[in-house]
């Protein structure tokens, strides 16, 4: 695969500032839900991928993003995962979907319509299930046929899961809870995925906060101050409560 690249940890946490802070926001006071990095975290390789503005910038309150972690590959255990990503263009514009084997080879590739904030895929089920190993994804939004298109991507590994976690899964239908169950056995993309598809509820969203405030949760000065800038207005707005 060609164009290698890899955005420091800076750079990509700092995409999902302005997205944290409006969840944050807008929060009832409800408890959050913690998600746990893996113990053995491999850490994301560089991949393919090309990032220029491509025409974008004029009507763009931020950066395309991958709404993944960096300190490490993302998990799952879902057969046909979903993919999430942030658009911050208000305008429409051509978005295509690819997924590949981590030696390169493509496995899946969509066209659609982009649409402002976050936007999830899910393979279809006429796409064969993936089996356990590590894949590439990517979205490139193409917001100007003069210019090459924005590309970002991540990695993911499908995990079987353990079956301690399937006979908790199995007894327990609330979707929160669910979501709550993946992020403690550091499944990334199972609790997103279940957090989002019922993003209504104030519990849900704690959920997301949870896992998109992980994303800017570092060790750097830099993300420091912005984490900081976070939990500044959830301290004003809200008042401590037992852990449930």
């Amino acid at each position: 695969m060609t164009h290698q690249f890899q955005l420091s940890l800076a750079q990509r946490s700092q995409r999902f500032v302005g997205l944290v802070l409006g969840f944050w926001m807008t929060l009832a006071p409800v408890a959050l839900a913690k998600y746990v990095p893996p113990k053995k975290a491999s850490a994301p390789k560089t991949t393919s991928t090309t990032i220029t503005r491509g025409g974008c910038a004029a009507n763009a309150s931020g950066q395309l993003a991958t709404l993944v972690p960096y300190s490490h590959v993302g998990l799952t255990t879902a057969k046909r995962p979903t993919f999430a990503w942030y658009v911050p263009n208000r305008e429409a514009y051509p978005l295509e979907f690819r997924l590949f084997r981590s030696n390169g080879q493509r496995l899946y590739k969509t066209q659609m319509q982009s649409q402002p904030g976050v936007m999830q895929f899910s393979l279809p089920v006429e796409q064969p299930e993936l089996p356990p190993g590590e894949y590439i994804w990517q979205v490139a939004l193409q917001c100007d046929r003069f210019f090459p298109p924005v590309v970002v991507s991540a990695q993911m590994q499908v995990v079987q899961p353990s079956p301690e976690l399937e006979q908790q899964l199995a007894a327990e239908p609330n979707a929160p809870k669910r979501a709550n169950l993946y992020a403690e056995n550091s499944l990334w993309y199972d609790a997103l995925a279940t957090a989002l598809k019922n993003a209504g509820t104030p519990e849900n969203q704690s959920v997301l906060l949870d896992l998109f405030n992980f994303l800017v949760a570092t060790d750097t000065q830099m993300l420091k101050q912005w984490s900081d800038r976070l939990l500044q207005p959830r301290a004003t707005q809200s008042t401590p409560q037992t852990p449930r």
